[in-house]
């Protein structure tokens, strides 16, 4: 991994710690093709690509787009001040979908924080 990277995933490791769980909506859930994990929920919390989301950029227009989608990645882009690269996407894309595996588990954090940190025990 990138330093770069390294930083990414820290960050993401940072605001997992500090809210305590995942961006989840369980009314969402029940309604919603796309289940109840949202970039930012109602009750602020974020997933791991929200986490990197500034609130000038964030839009409710997110909710529902893949990490691929144009409009993640300018809100990404612009948030870090520069865009991902193919290998930074790839690790946000594995972020997400243990977030969003494991948002409903009542051990969520340390699920998250066990797979990051295996994730960083790797490079560091």
């Amino acid at each position: 991994m990138t330093r770069n990277e390294i930083n990414l995933v820290k960050k993401i490791r940072a605001g997992f710690v500090a809210q305590g769980g995942p961006s989840f909506d369980p009314k969402r859930a029940r309604t919603s093709k796309t289940g109840g994990c949202m970039y930012r929920s109602p009750g602020g919390s974020k997933c791991a690509v929200g986490l990197l989301i500034d609130d000038a950029y964030y839009s409710p227009r997110l909710e529902g787009k893949s990490l691929g989608s144009d409009v993640v990645l300018e809100a990404i882009r612009l948030s870090i001040g520069r865009s991902l690269t193919e290998q930074e996407a790839y690790i946000l894309l594995l972020l997400q979908e243990q977030h969003d595996y494991n948002a409903e588990e009542p051990d969520f954090l340390d699920k998250m924080l066990n797979f990051i940190d295996d994730m960083l025990g790797h490079v560091e």
